[in-house]
């Protein structure tokens, strides 16, 4: 599971645009390694999966968005 900055137990700025939200989270993936993943985004964690297919095509393989919108 991950949280952006400034969200449950992690510190920083939180992000004020999905946009954002979605940068961090690409950048938190490539951190751990990873050069494709699946994601589940719940809420407005489908909205930033939505972001993050847009901006980072080739490391998104599959996204299952519940209870979000476009």
């Amino acid at each position: 599971l991950f949280d952006n900055k400034g969200i449950g137990e992690t510190d920083g700025q939180t992000p004020t645009t999905i946009a954002e939200m979605a940068q961090d989270t690409g950048t938190f993936i490539k951190a751990l390694g990873l050069t494709q993943v699946d994601i589940l985004g719940f809420s407005i964690g489908g909205m930033v999966a939505q972001e993050l297919a847009l901006q980072e095509g080739k490391l998104v393989r599959r996204i299952i968005m519940a209870g979000t919108s476009p």
